[in-house]
Parts: structure tokens; C-alpha cells; sequence
């Protein structure tokens, strides 16, 4: 990492939590994501707390498409595009 992503890693994960994406979103509230199309997936959401928060910002194509992402559970989702509902 560069000192700008050491940076935002610092002060968006004090606990210095790491591991695989399984592991980490599990009792999570919210799910950021600013990688790759597809990256979440349904079981994911399913781990986290109550009323999981999803930014699936990827574009042209999300990490996990808003459908997917309600019938998982989540209570709120946004992404990168005006034609999806967020």
C-alpha cells in the first residue's frame, strides 16, 4: 500500500482486523466495496448483523446487483449507477 491507502486502512480498521472477505464481514454493519463486479455474494450479506448496509460501488457492474442483495437481507443498498434504485 501507498502512505495515502495506509492512511484510510488506519483509521477505517482500528482493530487491524484481516483475513478473507468471509471472514471479516461476519457481525458487520456495513459492506463497502470499490473492487470488482460480483465480489459480494449473497452469503456474505447473510453474515452480518441485522439490517446490513451494502455500497456496491464497482461500475459498470457492482459487486453484488441490488436484487441479489434484498433477497439476501439487506436493509439498505446503494450503488455507483442512476438506472438502479438506491
Amino acid at each position: 500500500m501507498n502512505s495515502y491507502k495506509e492512511h484510510v486502512a488506519n483509521i477505517t480498521n482500528p482493530n487491524l482486523e484481516d483475513g478473507t472477505l468471509d471472514q471479516v464481514v461476519k457481525g458487520s454493519d456495513i459492506l463497502v466495496g470499490v473492487s470488482a463486479a460480483g465480489s459480494f455474494k449473497p452469503h456474505h450479506i447473510k453474515s452480518m448483523n441485522e439490517k446490513p448496509f451494502i455500497l456496491a460501488l464497482a461500475n459498470p457492474v457492482p459487486e453484488i446487483l441490488p436484487s441479489e442483495a434484498i433477497e439476501a437481507g439487506a436493509f439498505i443498498i446503494a450503488t455507483g449507477r442512476s438506472d438502479f434504485p438506491n
